[in-house]
């Protein structure tokens, strides 16, 4: 992505995508679908960002540049 384009984001939103507890069985499904987004042009995918809730209530948190490519796929 050249300076022009990244100075040229225009309006910028957000998703949130929250798994209920117990339901959080992600398959990847949704990841895939972002991906074709992404490579058809429709969306630009500025930072991603993974939190984990554990039953105790801590919470993990990952950037998806923080992962390696193995666990980015999963």
């Amino acid at each position: 992505m050249s300076a022009t384009e990244i100075d040229e984001l225009g309006p910028v939103d957000y998703l949130v995508v929250e798994f209920p507890a117990g339901k959080s069985n992600f398959t990847g499904e949704m990841a895939a679908e972002l991906a074709s987004l992404v490579e058809s042009g429709t969306v630009r995918v500025l930072d991603l960002l993974m939190l984990h809730k554990a039953d105790d209530g801590t919470v993990e948190a990952f950037e998806i540049d923080d992962l390696n490519e193995d666990e980015a796929a999963s």
